[in-house]
């Protein structure tokens, strides 16, 4: 089975880390201009989904914590295991479920604006 949601690979600067100030990461959406994001924290214990978006694409950014993502693709649960730094693409119409294993930051980047869709999130099982 194919996975829908993606992690991405970021770019690395090997200079950002040579200079001895950190590194920069960079992501690059390939097809979608990001319009949209938000800020989301999600407690341990807490679960976060179990839902899909009709109308937009979804790039999340995990910036503190770690957890795993599930998506039901053709009846099969499937799962990607996410932690800081980690940058997942869920594409439109996939339903997803985040259950976080600690207390979890992320900044959600969407391809449409929440509120100019008609039905921006449409619960689901999963």
């Amino acid at each position: 089975m194919k996975k829908r949601i993606l992690k991405l690979d970021p770019l690395i600067n090997p200079n950002t880390f040579f200079d001895g100030r950190g590194g920069i990461m960079t992501y690059l959406p390939e097809r979608f201009s990001i319009v949209e994001w938000n800020y989301i924290v999600t407690l341990k214990g807490c679960v976060r989904g179990d839902h899909l978006h009709k109308e937009f694409d979804e790039y999340v950014l995990v910036t503190d914590g770690e957890g795993l993502y599930t998506e039901l693709t053709e009846g099969e649960r499937l799962t990607t295991y996410v932690s800081s730094g980690d940058c997942i693409y869920i594409p439109m119409n996939v339903p997803h479920t985040f259950y976080p294993s600690a207390d979890t930051k992320f900044i959600a980047l969407l391809t449409k604006r929440w509120d100019d869709c008609d039905e921006p999130i449409t619960k689901v099982v999963i």
